[in-house]
């Protein structure tokens, strides 16, 4: 974080930091935003309640704005227009949020964050050895990244968006493809669901890429 701010303190550049997931990090990781350092950038801090708080339906997020020396006025007088524009949460919600805020007990996200990395490790340690798949270990979020290796798989599984359908329709386990995100050739895995549903999972893909190993 500390090169990405120099390099935009060098160039004059404001900084745009999707913190949505601030807070939810596994045991022995610790969690750095970008405004814990003192930099005159202009810092755009993007969060909202979805993933922290467990409210995805909300659709509730906001912006802080941390602007030291007043250079990205400017911006921010962009930002208020364009939360201007479009429509606001109803009422009883904005309420709710600030309880939300103001009364969340700690051992709220610490639970979460427990049960997060549970799951992970449950994905990680069932699939690491698996054919055809090189994991990222999680240190955090709700998610597992998983980079297809193609060359252990036979040639009907050319592309993540393939390996995600045929997974789909072999195994009934869903996934998301990497192609969505700019990230071809990758999968994302959600380690959210309970523990007994990620076994059962591990033992479907298992199933899926032993199938599909290039001879």
């Amino acid at each position: 974080i500390a090169d990405l701010i120099r390099v935009c303190e060098e160039l004059h550049l404001p900084l745009i930091a999707d913190e949505i997931y601030a807070g939810l990090v596994f045991s022995g990781e610790t969690f750095t935003s970008v405004a814990d350092f003192d930099t005159p950038v202009p810092l755009f801090v993007v969060s909202g309640l979805s993933k922290r708080f467990n409210v995805p339906g909300y659709r509730f997020g906001w912006v802080v704005v941390v602007d030291r020396d007043g250079y990205g006025a400017k911006l921010l007088k962009g930002v208020r227009k364009l939360a201007t524009r479009t429509l606001m949460p109803n009422s009883l919600l904005q309420h709710a949020v600030v309880s939300a805020l103001e009364e969340t007990p700690q051992s709220f996200f610490e639970d979460c964050a427990n049960r997060m990395e549970a799951g992970a490790m449950v994905l990680y340690n069932g699939l690491k050895d698996c054919p055809g798949l090189k994991l990222v270990r999680p240190r955090g979020s709700m998610f597992m990244s998983v980079v297809l290796a193609f060359e252990e798989l036979d040639c009907s599984v050319r592309s993540d968006v393939e390996f995600s359908r045929r997974l789909a329709e072999e195994e009934n386990v869903h996934v998301f493809p990497g192609e969505p995100f700019n990230m071809p050739g990758a999968l994302r895995i959600t380690v959210s669901r309970s523990l007994p549903m990620l076994h059962e999972a591990v033992q479907r893909i298992q199933s899926f890429c032993e199938r599909h190993r290039r001879a």
